[in-house]
């Protein structure tokens, strides 16, 4: 265990997804997230920190439950889109710990429909202000969710609106 050298950051940022992105969801169709953070005590509240802690959403393809090292490109005919572009916290003034939720909404878009390409991904929040702040704020990573690429759609045709399952289990 090492000591504490001046710039080193000991304390950490917990986030938590309060409401997950669902497991299967529909291209350009929006759905919610909501995250919570609970920052630490700051002990040195000597330093001022006037910006908010911004929360950025990135997309990675998961193979095999395996998370891709780089995130999706423009280049890889897939755009997550967020609704504000940026999730922002604010910071406490008094250096106590503070929780605080946000929610926002999102949506894939994609131009290949093709089951060629692999359609689950992993949704990242990184932070953008990370330098500034006296702590850590790491990543976090959603469930895997899979991008669903059909509907079927069923027109019910002119049966009864009721159904009976008759005594021997036939309906």
């Amino acid at each position: 265990m090492s000591g504490s050298t001046p710039g080193t950051k000991q304390k950490a940022a917990i986030i938590k997804f309060i409401e997950e992105p669902p497991k299967h969801i529909f291209c350009d169709s929006w759905f919610d997230i909501g995250l919570s953070i609970l920052t630490p005590r700051i002990t040195n509240t000597n330093e001022e920190i006037s910006a908010p802690i911004k929360l950025k959403p990135n997309l990675f393809r998961c193979t095999q439950g395996k998370i891709s090292s780089q995130a999706v490109n423009e280049g890889d005919n897939v755009e997550l889109v967020m609704n504000p572009d940026v999730i922002s916290f604010p910071v406490s003034k008094t250096g106590s710990p503070s929780e605080h939720i946000a929610r926002g909404k999102l949506k894939i878009s994609s131009t290949s429909t093709k089951g060629s390409n692999p359609s689950a991904f992993v949704i990242q929040f990184e932070a953008e202000t990370e330098e500034s702040l006296p702590y850590e704020v790491p990543p976090i990573y959603s469930q895997p969710l899979s991008i669903v690429t059909a509907k079927i759609s069923l027109e019910a045709p002119e049966w009864e609106s009721t159904w009976y399952k008759d005594m021997g289990g036939r309906d």
